[in-house]
């Protein structure tokens, strides 16, 4: 074998060893990565939460999306978190908290500060069962007269619902409102006939209007015309839902059922701005406007002509310093950029929004 030959065939063997060996290495390399990322990935405590960019969910993650889950399968999970995101079907499956459109998190030092008191709306007509605006529905009524949606167009006008002049069904009452509510009590107003007083029932709850949590049994021995009476939540079964139902509910005549009132004691957790856009407050402290020296806190009652001044609702902002003024409709949020009463002239909008991601958020299960 010629000189050349033995060079070329002892270079050959080097060639194939070296890539041999750096192929084992780099095998070796990978496996090890995928080790430290598994070893990672399974040093994350259940329940936690993270922001993610891909457009599903990672190994070992569910999207944040207002899904339900089986308890079952997601036994570890439903240990850390139960029911506080959803009590599902209120047996086989819980809650996962919708994190979409442009919600974010937010730390407390004082647990449920995130909730709000609800301020029951007074209605002139009835909304769309699983609509936009709050809405109510009956399994029946008697006529026009006595709809079911006048139960709540005010207690001082003495109008009521009267169920239809028909045996042997079963009655309900239905209330909606589109963001969940967590009810703690129902005050009832006899109304028309001490005969037609609800006497017992089950009062149920719900967020797809199908599928029905029992929340407490009603019993009532008062049924005395304009008269109040009360249906009390348990603390263990008080949860966030979008419908709340009086069932299978009774009265002396059998036939006719009627209601003037309810007062609903209910919280709920606070809208959260517009998408992409998060709102920060000039001077760095609370979110709100300001007025001269004096600071008007983000949806907090200062004196009753701010009464319901929540400015933080669109994304497009107003930079500091501008002055708003024009017309305003009372009670309601008030966009930024939108203009309010005259009487609120010079006040500033010391508000500026910076933009943001909008990731995924995923929690571990």
């Amino acid at each position: 074998m010629a000189l050349s030959d033995t060079i070329t065939s002892l270079g050959t063997s080097i060639i194939n060893l070296v890539g041999t060996r750096a192929k084992t290495d780099l095998s070796n390399i990978t496996s090890a990565g995928e080790t430290v990322i598994s070893n990672l990935a399974s040093g994350v405590p259940v329940g936690t939460v993270i922001a993610y960019m891909g457009s599903s969910a990672p190994s070992g993650f569910l999207l944040m999306d207002g899904r339900t889950v089986s308890r079952t399968t997601y036994a570890d999970l439903f240990a850390v978190v139960g029911t506080s995101m959803g009590a599902g079907d209120g047996s086989t499956t819980f809650g996962i908290a919708d994190m979409t459109d442009g919600r974010y998190l937010m730390g407390s030092t004082v647990a449920g500060s995130s909730e709000q008191s609800w301020a029951q709306p007074i209605i002139v007509e009835n909304g769309i069962m699983g609509g936009s605006y709050f809405a109510v529905q009956a399994n029946n009524e008697y006529n026009a007269t006595y709809a079911a949606w006048k139960v709540f167009d005010a207690p001082t006008n003495n109008t009521y619902w009267e169920s239809a002049n028909v045996s042997n069904v079963t009655h309900w009452y239905t209330f909606y409102n589109p963001t969940p509510l967590k009810v703690s009590n129902l005050s009832i107003k006899n109304a028309g006939n001490v005969n037609y007083a609800i006497l017992s029932g089950t009062l149920q709850a719900s967020n797809d209007n199908t599928n029905w949590t029992n929340l407490a049994t009603i019993s009532n021995s008062v049924t005395a015309i304009n008269t109040y009476w009360d249906i009390s939540v348990p603390v263990a079964k008080r949860n966030f839902y979008k419908y709340y139902r009086l069932y299978n509910i009774t009265s002396t005549n059998g036939i006719y059922i009627t209601i003037g009132d309810i007062k609903i004691t209910a919280t709920y957790m606070y809208a959260l701005p517009a998408a992409n856009k998060l709102p920060v407050h000039g001077n760095g402290n609370v979110l709100g406007l300001t007025n001269g020296s004096a600071e008007y806190t983000l949806g907090v009652l200062h004196t009753s002509s701010y009464a319901g001044l929540m400015p933080w609702e669109n994304g497009t902002g107003c930079a500091a310093g501008t002055t708003l003024t024009g017309s305003v409709i009372a009670g309601t949020a008030i966009a930024m950029g939108v203009s309010v009463n005259p009487q609120y002239s010079g006040l500033t909008a010391d508000l500026n929004y910076c933009n943001t991601f909008a990731p995924t958020f995923c929690i571990k299960y």
